[in-house]
């Protein structure tokens, strides 16, 4: 797991942009800094982590933080075709989602590939 203090400003920065009833999904979650407060604040979370290590702290930190979120323990790929499927097949036309969090900065659009 990966914890950086120093980044306490920028995550509440996109926190607050966040807004109750909004739907977050977060591809690479931790152990939850995006994740806990956005569900806090009453958006719908899908919440993921490939890290069996940092799922099982994003679950108890949910727990400990009166939080709700579907949290995943998935490859991110697979974790983002399952919700956005999900997501389309259950909404009516029309924005699906509101906010992607992916914390890979550097390589999170080659993450994503073709056909995504």
């Amino acid at each position: 797991m990966y914890w950086n203090s120093r980044l306490h400003t920028e995550h509440e920065r996109l926190v607050h942009g966040f807004h109750k009833g909004e739907t977050i999904v977060d591809m690479m979650a931790g152990v939850g800094p995006f994740a806990v407060p956005a569900a806090k604040k009453g958006c719908v979370v899908y919440a993921n982590d490939l890290n069996p290590d940092s799922h099982a702290a994003l679950v108890e930190n949910m727990k400990r933080n009166k939080a709700q979120a579907d949290c995943f323990n998935l490859d991110g790929r697979e974790f983002a075709r399952s919700v956005f499927h999900q997501r389309y097949a259950s909404s009516p036309k029309g924005k699906i989602v509101d906010h992607v969090v992916m914390n890979l900065p550097a390589s999170a659009l080659s993450f994503l590939g073709k056909g995504m």
